[in-house]
């Protein structure tokens, strides 16, 4: 079914798009093109691969449980943005950062090995999957890069039959439309159009060598001339047919908005009408016409059509520069028409003559030899110092300031008109990088949420808008949130990004049913503690993410630190919990009281400390770059005067041994010492 998305840089973008096909039975058999029962990455705590059987097809890539016959997830081919294997995503890492990341590659590969055989799949954000990417494992790298290199090659194939569908929906129905899409779609072809800029500039060669040994009539070269114009006026009559047909529904609408197949019209006309009319000897001039067909090359080759939209882009602003031009220079016209028309008649004798002789003064034409010193000398010999001032005042305003601007704006909307389709090639090439890249990030299911989430002030803020959300997630006002409450509701929250959510992920963010109740729903206290436990996990990831992303090695620093802090409390954590598990510290002995007042008197320490940090970390890292860009070295301090040094051997004791703190029982705390 044809559904309309909104585009990304404003305009309406109609794609063809079907469910996901979750629940419904697998495809036959005979569809398949590839399948195997691969990991499919996992993100929650930690990272796990669960197995799935993967079944590509003509259309879709569908995922299952092994031994199950519905599917459980399904991806359209046509919302496939890129399909990579690992080892070309880390030949784009090394590419796009490799300050960063040609030193870390052979840690991440020994971190982490079982990433090597993996391939990614990254769905578009208009599609029923929501911008998700995949991650599967195959047994090898070599069937990771058959994986990802069939699922490229049968997406390319999809787009292209979902671009004829639509092409055939646009042009109506019946074999003229088929006709049509089929004809469009060999005249767009690269080989067909590389053809027609060939032809087009044999036939522009014709035009200058006929120019350059101008046959006399009757004569064999003129013959072969007249033949050979014949013939591109044909070939090209027969192209400009061709593109009129393939464009001709909704009366050739698509054919006249485009201005190149305007151009292509009326050059074709005219030079039919130069030669229907070469001996009327008043109508020659149209033959001069056909040399404008050389301007298709424009059309056709991206680095000349590149600098026509710049000059293009660039007419409004040089227009405003050349109408002040213009009004200067009339206005000093005048002023030369109404002082030295009786001095110089041949110059200045009307506007039309003296708005020539001030046009050929501003391009610097001799205007000095021929126009000023001829009107500044008078025929007694005197010097005039008012006609050298009025043309020295005109030059420096038109010839000096005006013009300069005037060149001035045009470069710079050249510059500006180029570099932004420059800016645009490189936007879709760093944009093809970035969804590979990304693939390398761990990532879950509710990160776009979680993003929205992040903005708090304080645990009461966190859970006033967790409270909100979990209003909007129960429609019927149950109490309790379901799979499909959960899955529905997600997508068309007007807050966060969609999120396509699957079974499999639901039991994930339940925890296999640890946050559910008896009817299989979050209720809020769930639901919140769920959102709590998430959010933990996603600032996590994100600063495993950073880590491995950053080029500095002071954040580097910064991060590690944060994540041992990160590691030491939650071990604290967890011995707090385990040790809390007693009905009573009453039970304990001294020696187990003291750890546990000792573990508890650390974990208030670490908190504290990881409060310090997250309140100063971000003005610490500005000071640092600050102090690390304007650092120098410290002059060497002046050697202090040797002095003798007078050494004295006594027997003193041994320095007692460290306590352990987990076999020592602590004494009672002493009285304070007074202060020094």
């Amino acid at each position: 079914r044809l559904v309309k998305f909104p585009g990304r840089q404003g305009w309406n973008m109609t794609r063809a798009v079907s469910c996901s096909l979750i629940g419904e039975p697998l495809p036959v058999a005979s569809e398949w093109i590839l399948n195997a029962i691969v990991g499919k990455k996992v993100v929650t705590s930690g990272v796990g691969w669960s197995d799935r059987l993967v079944i590509l097809t003509r259309e879709r890539l569908h995922m299952a449980m092994p031994g199950e016959d519905s599917v459980l997830d399904s991806i359209d081919l046509v919302s496939v943005l890129n399909a990579s294997s690992a080892s070309e995503i880390e030949e784009l890492r090394d590419e796009s950062s490799p300050e960063t990341l040609m030193a870390s590659k052979k840690h991440i590969r020994l971190i982490d090995p079982s990433e090597r055989n993996t391939f990614v799949v990254t769905t578009d954000s208009y599609s029923p999957n929501h911008g998700r990417t995949y991650i599967f494992r195959t047994e090898s790298a070599e069937s990771s890069n058959l994986w990802s290199s069939t699922v490229r090659a049968m997406s390319e194939e999809a787009k292209r039959r979902r671009k004829r569908e639509e092409l055939v929906a646009l042009n109506g129905s019946g074999c003229l439309a088929h006709l049509r899409v089929n004809v469009l779609q060999w005249y767009e072809d690269v080989n067909v159009q590389s053809l027609l800029a060939v032809l087009i500039f044999l036939s522009f060669a014709a035009d200058l060598y006929e120019s350059e040994a101008l046959p006399n009539p009757g004569t064999s070269l003129h013959r072969l001339f007249t033949i050979s114009n014949f013939f591109f006026m044909s070939i090209f009559s027969l192209e400009l047919a061709v593109n009129m047909f393939s464009r001709s529904a909704n009366w050739f609408h698509s054919f006249f908005k485009e201005t190149w197949n305007l151009f292509d019209l009326i050059v074709v006309i005219l030079t039919w009408m130069s030669a229907a009319v070469s001996s009327v000897p008043g109508l020659k001039i149209l033959r001069l016409f056909r040399v404008f067909r050389v301007a298709r090359l424009f059309r056709q080759l991206q680095s000349l059509n590149r600098i026509m939209t710049a000059l293009a882009a660039s007419i409004v602003p040089v227009a405003s520069s050349f109408f002040i031009l213009i009004l200067i220079t009339a206005v000093y016209s005048i002023l030369g028409t109404q002082l030295f028309r009786f001095r110089s008649p041949e110059f200045f004798g009307n506007f039309s003559a003296s708005f020539f002789s001030m046009f050929q003064v501003v391009s610097g034409d001799s205007w000095a030899s021929q126009i000023a010193r001829s009107m500044m000398y008078s025929s007694t010999g005197e010097f005039s110092r008012s006609i050298a001032f009025f043309f020295v005042s005109y030059v420096l305003l038109a010839g000096m300031v005006i013009m300069n601007i005037v060149i001035a704006v045009l470069l710079d909307e050249f510059v500006n008109a180029v570099e932004a389709e420059k800016n645009m090639s490189a936007a879709k090439g760093k944009l093809r990088r970035h969804l590979q890249t990304q693939a390398a990030r761990f990532t879950g299911v509710l990160d776009p949420l979680l993003e929205s989430l992040t903005f708090f002030m304080d645990m009461e803020h966190l859970d006033s808008k967790v409270r909100r959300l979990y209003c909007e997630l129960d429609v019927d006002n149950s109490g309790g949130v379901s799979f499909e409450e959960f899955r529905k509701r997600i997508v068309q929250l007007q807050d966060s990004f969609p999120i396509h959510l699957t079974k499999d992920d639901f039991e994930l963010l339940a925890q296999g049913g640890r946050f559910l109740n008896e009817e299989g729903e979050f209720d809020h206290e769930s639901f919140r503690l769920m959102i709590h436990e998430e959010l933990r996990r996603y600032a996590r990831r994100q600063l495993t993410n950073s880590f491995a992303e950053t080029a500095s090695p002071e954040l580097k620093s910064i991060m590690l630190f944060l994540k041992l802090l990160e590691m030491k409390l939650d071990d604290l954590h967890g011995s707090s919990s385990s040790s809390s598990v007693h009905p009573s510290h009453a039970g304990l002995d001294v020696q187990g009281q003291g750890i546990v007042l000792d573990m508890n008197r650390k974990l208030i320490a670490v908190s504290e400390t990881l409060d310090h940090i997250s309140r100063s970390l971000e003005a610490g890292f500005t000071r640092l770059q600050l102090s690390i860009q304007d650092f120098k070295p410290p002059a060497a301090p002046a050697p202090p005067s040797r002095s003798p040094v007078h050494l004295s051997f006594s027997r003193s004791p041994a320095p007692a041994p460290a306590p352990d703190l987990a076999t020592v029982t602590p004494a009672p705390a002493p009285a304070p010492a007074p202060a020094p």
